[in-house]
């Protein structure tokens, strides 16, 4: 009897052997198709590459590379191939700031001057925890960098960075109130640690993560000219569906400048999933999140978001800088973990949620009602022009309705004009909008005097309202911001009104009505404002709800 119980528990061991293994073998089959799908074409059209690495249970499901890590000389992606991985990099940050608070070195919600003295003093206190969890306030130095004079291809350096961040007078909002994501948060954050551990960033680094995990091919990167072995460089397409490469001359440690291959990562995935005994309390603090003011949730926990995808715990980020974009997930429910990158620009957040899928229940089928796609009719030239017309969709945000042969367009300041196909006498759809559609409407005279977009009217402007060329020089001077270091001399001449930087040569600006002007690039929106006897003290650069973000003021007025 004894012996046939134990035969009998030998053949259930077996089985279940056999199923687990059957069960992994499938598994790591569907990754391998799926990334095949994904990446297949870039070995196979020789163009910049990627790797991907997925995990499960310590044991690695499925990992491959794909297409050149270096276009020029031809040079494959391998597990060797080091990346660099942007923002991933605030996972390490925020694991540094919550072991040193778990130390009891740092206290979250002490003000930053606890260990920043010098930081501004702004009209409200933001603590540790704002900067944490990007609810600080504190403006993010990758919107103003081209403001303040510098292209994202020059030399970009972790020093220069912050003294933009502390010359700053101001904060977008009310620390708490609000998420915003912010790069300067967390190198702000890199001072903190440096103080309080009398280490710099890499040195600690280097001795608290990388060393102990073995990860020997990851660090921080705070020399601009440094050699990096196995590196793989970021290329983009030009206009002209030319390869580029990418410049990238970044030191911004903390919140970027993190460079490691798929070895490495994987074993910062398991040490997530499965801390030692004396690193619990840490990665639990480090998974934990914090309301807004208001009581509403806040997903960003400590350089990591924490939230829920299909009903499982997804705790990641993604990275991209200089066509280099990656995504790092964990999924402990699962005891997984996925990690993908590349040296081209790519949307990650599709891909990396389509290899999570793999890990989890198929999705139920949900049968649902064919939605038929609108037909398209022909309208006449005649019918066409009515539209034609420049209409307002927010502060200094126009969008130019024009006609190319019997083909309407619609082009927002600062954007490219995009096709709109008509469906109705009134109705056009714009595919590059996702298909959302534009209704024009008529007043008691049967005239076009707005359209309907995203359930709200936008009015069409009288042309004739349109400032001449001579009552541009009122606008005329040299004006300046002293938080940004920067100057626009406005000059005005037959053809229109223009700003003059040292840095980004000459840029157009345009007007439909009043004050509010409208160009490309960084002068995207701005409007003028006045003193009490109506003449012009400055300009401010909006965002389309008219907020001020930028105001420069006029020279000698």
């Amino acid at each position: 009897m004894k012996k046939n119980r134990i035969v009998f528990i030998f053949l259930n061991i077996t089985v279940l052997i056999f199923s687990c293994t059957a069960e992994e073998s499938s598994l790591n089959e569907k990754f391998k198709v799926l990334a095949n799908e994904l990446y297949e074409k870039r070995t196979t059209e020789k163009l910049p590459g990627a790797y991907m690495l997925a995990m499960k249970s310590n044991a690695v499901l499925h990992q491959q590379g794909f297409g050149y890590a270096d276009f020029e000389h031809q040079v494959p992606v391998t597990d060797q191939t080091v990346f660099d991985l942007a923002s991933i990099a605030k996972m390490f940050t925020g694991y540094a700031i919550a072991e040193l608070a778990e130390q009891g070195l740092i206290d979250m919600d002490a003000e930053v001057q606890k260990y920043l003295p010098q930081f501004p003093v702004y009209d409200h206190k933001i603590t540790v925890a704002h900067l944490v969890h990007h609810t600080s306030g504190v403006k993010n130095w990758t919107e103003f960098l081209s403001l303040a004079g510098w292209s994202f291809h020059d030399s970009i350096s972790f020093d220069q960075i912050t003294r933009l961040i502390y010359a700053q007078k101001s904060l977008d909002f009310i620390p708490g109130t609000q998420f915003k994501y912010s790069n300067s948060g967390y190198n702000l954050l890199v001072k903190i640690i440096e103080n309080v551990s009398g280490l710099s960033f890499v040195e600690w680094t280097e001795k608290n993560i990388f060393v102990p995990l073995k990860m020997d091919s990851t660090f921080f990167n705070d020399q601009q000219n440094r050699i990096i072995p196995h590196l793989a460089s970021g290329y983009y397409i030009d206009n002209n569906r030319v390869q580029r490469r990418a410049f990238n001359n970044l030191t911004a440690v903390g919140s970027s400048s993190l460079f490691s291959n798929a070895g490495d990562i994987q074993k910062w995935m398991t040490f997530l999933l499965h801390p030692p005994k004396n690193k619990q309390r840490v990665i639990k603090r480090m998974f934990s999140t914090r309301k807004l003011s208001n009581g509403e949730s806040n997903d960003y926990a400590y350089g990591i978001n924490v939230r829920q995808y299909r009903e499982t715990a997804f705790i990641g980020h993604s990275g991209s800088w200089a066509s280099n974009t990656s995504y790092l997930v964990v999924l402990p429910e699962q005891d997984a973990g996925i990690f993908i990158v590349h040296n081209f620009s790519t949307y990650t957040q599709n891909k990396i949620e389509a290899f999570t899928d793999l890990l989890l229940p198929e999705k139920e089928q949900i049968e649902e009602d064919t939605v038929q796609q609108p037909s398209l009719i022909s309208l006449n030239n005649n019918e066409l022009d009515q539209f034609v017309g420049t209409y307002k969709l927010g502060v200094a945000w126009y969008v130019t309705i024009s006609r190319k042969g019997n083909q309407l367009y619609t082009q927002a300041n600062g954007e490219p004009a995009f096709i709109m196909d008509p469906i109705s006498k009134d109705t056009f759809i714009v595919p590059a909008y996702r298909n959302r559609t534009i209704k024009f409407l008529k007043n008691t005279q049967g005239e076009v005097d707005a359209f309907s977009y995203i359930n709200e009217r936008r009015p069409k402007l009288d042309e004739s309202r349109k400032l001449n060329p001579r009552a541009l020089t009122e606008f005329e001077g040299t004006y300046y911001n002293i938080e940004l270091g920067a100057l626009f001399e406005l000059k005005a001449n037959d053809e229109g009104l223009f700003a003059h930087n040292h840095k980004h040569g000459v840029l157009e600006l345009n007007t439909e009505e009043g004050d509010e002007f409208y160009g490309t690039g960084i002068l995207r929106r701005i409007v003028f404002s006045r003193d009490q006897n109506k003449k012009i003290k400055g300009f401010y650069i909006s965002n389309s709800r008219g907020k001020k973000q930028w105001l420069f003021s006029l020279a000698n007025p």
